[in-house]
């Protein structure tokens, strides 16, 4: 649960699915300009659904590391909440501000979302690396399926808007 080494297979199983997303959204975006040309709040949730298919792939590089103490790792992906952490709350924000007051259920929402459950499974992982102690790397598996599946769906309400 600890070492990162018996992980291999699953973090390049998860890089490579999340790099295919991320190039497959890219594409989707390129296809879609007119959604980004007319609506900003269009171009914050691809944004959003982009950096959602990122953390599992960065994550899932740093995992792949050979020979990486697993103490040294937690610290990464820890480090990598924080940043990730601070992009997606500027994004939110963003989000937030670019609806209507009366969108009260979407705001709710919010607090709820992918978002803060990747980065609190992404911090879960870290901490739990980081103290030698806890799930260790089991808490990465959930963190990644929330985090593909948001990603997803985000790009998926991302696409079907109307421009």
């Amino acid at each position: 649960m600890f070492d990162a080494d018996k992980w291999a297979i699953f973090a390049a199983a998860v890089v490579g699915a999340a790099a295919a997303l991320m190039g497959l959204l890219v594409v989707a975006v390129s296809a879609r300009r007119d959604i980004l040309a007319s609506r900003r709040a269009a171009a914050t949730r691809g944004a959003q659904s982009l950096l959602l298919l990122t953390i599992p792939f960065v994550a899932g590089v740093l995992v792949l590391v050979p020979d990486q103490p697993g103490r040294l790792l937690g610290v990464e992906l820890l480090l990598a909440a924080v940043v990730f952490g601070i992009a997606l709350v500027l994004l939110n924000r963003r989000a937030l501000r670019q609806r209507g007051e009366s969108d009260h259920l979407a705001r709710t929402l919010q607090l709820a979302s992918p978002t803060a459950t990747t980065i609190v499974g992404l911090v879960l992982t870290g901490a739990s690396l980081s103290v030698d102690w806890g799930g260790g790397l089991y808490w990465f598996v959930p963190t990644v399926i929330v985090a593909v599946v948001g990603g997803v769906v985000s790009a998926w309400f991302f696409l079907v808007e109307e421009p």
